[in-house]
């Protein structure tokens, strides 16, 4: 290289090479670790003069950061929209980051001093084009040693090979589908050399003629195993066959006989002849099939016709048969009744068209040809006019069927009359939008979670009385959750969790509570009712229901609250008052008399009744306003327990008492209010049980929790009833003709009490064989 001017000597190396050349020259190499040309080393000049001026596929790696060359006859390999042109000068690594852990080896074995390397149909693939792509390579990596000798780059002379590749790949996959074709098709196949008169068969053939398992046999073998009366027309078939004047067509039908097992065959052979310049056959192959089961098979074919035209006069269906062509239309008595016509009047192509109401016949053409055009089945439904007037609607199935050059040929289907399901589904979308604009009236919420997803979708009502006016989803905690009154908070997420388990709740929701509007904090009561729906292992799928704003009925039940209370405070004192007469009347002289004796007893029974009504009454409208207070003590529960028996036996003594595993229980709670829960439990166990039965009281202990169970051997209590038992003045109908006392509150107040101590009150029945009630309460730690 000449010093006065290394700048034209250098590029003299890299003038011409086409595209890659002009790109190298105007490359900036002055910000690659290479430096700019003037200066690199002459064997890198001579390597690119000689790669840029070769028409054969090159590419270069150079230096210890394996800066990239390549030439023009490369480029196309690098495709559209991929690495070139940013290839040029850049980084192996960083150019070849999907295939580096395949080349980068190649490389370092090369640039260790290794021998070159050569790889054929190599698979690497190559981002190019947009996308990675399966590339194949013939490629050798060859070392160029620079000025001292030692490796400077590596230089790849390559071929892409792709379409070779991919060319053997489907001539491979051609033939096995032939094969595979073949095989299930029960063919067998045959090859005759004419000139040698050499036979070959695949398994198939030979197993069917008894042949052996030779590659070749001689033709006159294989004629040994056709029956003498055809034998002669087969030979006569295949001479025909070798004439070029017959086109060497193949195709005839005989018999065969096993030469080994003597089992008989109907054969149909079919083939063709190849013939060389001079017009002289030089091989004659092609196929057998066994057509012994072609006249069963035929018998078969006849009777399925037979049992599908049955099926389809069962189910209603008319068929068609429309040729393109010819504008023919086959069609079966069905298909003509569905459009209103007899099975003996004539039917075409024009008069179908003509019954279909003409703003439909748009949208069915369409649908035909889009089946056509992308060989799916055609589906439509349209509505026809009746000869008489009448109109139905017709749902038709078909398929297309096409000729050699790919046209459509003509369609086959079926048809059926679906007026029937059409109206239903109207009538089915009238009742929907009446049930919606009742909603809508109404003024009723919904609301949908989807458990699987995790969603949650509330209307336009639920979310009003939530107060929310955001459109974003509904959260459960950040809507649903902050949107309730703090003190049922608590409460409604307890009952949530419930109604997710089938076993505790059957999926049933029905809860009142408050909520505080987020956005216009407004106090509402609503009433929330809905359903959990289960999968066949009880896993919750779906919360559904609907929520409805009770807050004036609510005002009312308030007022009415307060009347009660007033009244029953009212009532309180008169009757206090007739109570202490009537002691009074028992320690006179009177109360000695026998009869005023009994009286006075029953009168003071009836005042002690009517003020157990009172404190009822009382205690409702304090629960409802928020004024039951519990007044918590600690105590021993079997003191409790032990103390209500023993009052309870003297007023139900036509029944025995029985308590049993009621050890040393400390509870913090109300004493007064637990004892009544305990003695309306035993109470309602006398009403429903007959006299001189047992009633066992049963302690135990669960997970910090003392469970009371009581137990009667009465009537027992339906299921339907058992989940409205602790519902406010819901009283059980009986089927034994025995009336029963009572305002239906005990049970209400008794589930209010212990929800209010942190425990649970539940029952279990079956009826005419007694009932439990059970109810829990938090022990003492």
């Amino acid at each position: 290289m000449s010093s006065d001017n290394p700048t034209i000597n250098t590029f003299q190396y890299l003038r011409d090479g086409g595209e890659m050349g002009k790109l190298i020259r105007a490359y900036d190499w002055s910000e690659n670790v290479l430096g700019k040309p003037e200066y690199w080393p002459q064997s890198l000049l001579t390597t690119l003069s000689i790669m840029l001026n070769s028409r054969f596929p090159m590419f270069l790696w150079w230096g210890p950061d394996l800066i990239q060359f390549y030439n023009d006859a490369y480029r196309p390999s690098l495709g559209n929209n991929g690495k070139h042109p940013t290839a040029i000068g850049q980084r192996g690594e960083d150019c070849w980051p999907e295939i580096w852990p395949i080349i980068k080896p190649l490389i370092d074995q090369v640039m260790s001093g290794g021998s070159s390397t050569f790889n054929e149909d190599q698979l690497i693939p190559i981002y190019r084009n947009n996308r990675l792509e399966d590339v194949y390579w013939t490629f050798s990596y060859s070392r160029v040693n620079d000025e001292s000798g030692n490796p400077g780059g590596v230089l790849v002379i390559c071929s892409e090979t792709t379409r070779q590749v991919q060319a053997h790949h489907e001539l491979l996959n051609a033939k096995n589908e032939l094969d595979f074709a073949l095989d299930a098709a029960d063919l067998g196949t045959w090859d005759l050399n004419p000139l040698t008169g050499s036979f070959v068969g695949n398994s198939r053939l030979k197993a069917w003629f008894g042949l052996n398992a030779d590659s070749e046999i001689e033709l006159s073998e294989a004629l040994e195993a056709i029956v003498p009366c055809d034998r002669e027309r087969v030979r006569e078939a295949i001479k025909q066959a070798l004439t070029y004047e017959s086109g060497g067509h193949y195709d005839i039908e005989y018999s065969i006989v096993n030469i080994e097992t003597a089992a008989s065959r109907n054969i149909r052979a079919m083939g063709k002849a190849i013939f060389n310049a001079n017009k002289e056959a030089i091989r004659l192959s092609g196929i057998i099939q066994d057509i012994t089961p072609e006249k069963t098979v035929s018998e078969q074919l006849k009777e399925s016709t037979q049992r599908l035209e049955m099926a389809l006069d069962a189910a209603n269906l008319g068929s068609f048969d429309l040729d393109f062509t010819t504008g023919n239309m086959i069609c079966n008595a069905q298909y003509k009744a569905n459009f209103g016509y007899p099975a003996d009047a004539p039917f075409n192509l024009q008069l179908f068209i003509d019954a279909i109401l003409p703003e439909y016949m748009p949208e069915v053409v369409a649908l035909r040809d889009k089946a056509i055009a992308n060989k799916t089945l055609y589906h439509a439904k349209y509505p026809v006019r009746w000869p008489d007037g009448s109109i139905h609607w017709i749902s038709v199935h078909g398929k297309p069927y096409y000729g050699r050059d790919g046209k459509a040929i003509r369609i086959i289907g079926v048809s059926n009359d679906i007026t029937r399901q059409v109206n239903a589904q109207k009538e089915l979308e009238r009742i929907y939008e009446q049930a919606r604009l009742s909603k809508e009236a109404a003024q009723l919420g919904t609301f949908d979670l989807d458990l699987q997803k995790g969603t949650m979708e509330w209307d336009e009502r639920c979310r009003t009385l939530f107060g929310i006016s955001h459109a974003d989803p509904v959260s459960y905690e950040k809507d649903f959750l902050a949107g309730l009154h703090p003190d049922d908070k608590e409460r409604i997420h307890k009952k949530i969790e419930e109604v997710y388990i089938k076993s505790v709740s059957n999926g049933d929701y029905d809860v009142e509570y408050r909520t505080i509007g987020l956005d216009d904090k407004k106090l509402r009561w609503v009433r929330a009712k809905g359903k959990t729906y289960f999968d066949e292992q009880d896993k919750p799928l779906r919360f559904i229901g609907s929520v409805l704003d009770i807050t004036e009925q609510k005002s009312d039940e308030l007022r009415k609250n307060d009347f009660i209370s007033m009244v029953s405070h009212e009532l309180k004192t008169p009757l206090t008052s007739v109570k202490a007469y009537i002691q009074m009347l028992m320690e006179i002289e009177l109360a000695k008399d026998e009869f005023m004796k009994q009286v006075l007893k029953k009168a003071d029974n009836q005042v002690k009744r009517m003020g157990s009504l009172i404190d009822g009454f009382l205690n409702v409208s304090r629960l409802e306003s928020g004024k039951l207070l519990l007044n918590k003590e600690h105590f021993n529960l079997n003191d409790l327990i032990e103390e209500i028996k023993d009052d309870a036996s003297l007023i139900f003594s036509s029944h025995v008492i029985k308590t049993t595993h009621c050890d040393t229980f400390t509870v913090n709670a109300d004493k007064e209010k637990i004892g009544s829960v305990i003695l309306n439990l035993l109470s309602n166990a006398v009403k429903y049980s007959q006299k001189n039965s047992a009633i066992h009281i049963d302690c135990s202990e669960h997970n910090g929790m003392v469970k009371i169970s009581v137990h009667d051997e009465g009537i027992g209590i339906n299921e339907q009833d058992i989940k409205k038992l602790f519902d406010r003045f819901y009283r059980v109908e009986n089927n034994q003709n025995r009336f029963i006392s009572g305002f239906g509150i005990g049970l209400y107040l008794c589930a209010e009490i212990i929800q209010g101590h942190g425990g649970n009150i539940w029952a279990e029945s079956t009826p005419d064989k007694g009932s439990v009630f059970h109810f829990t309460l938090p022990l003492l730690n």
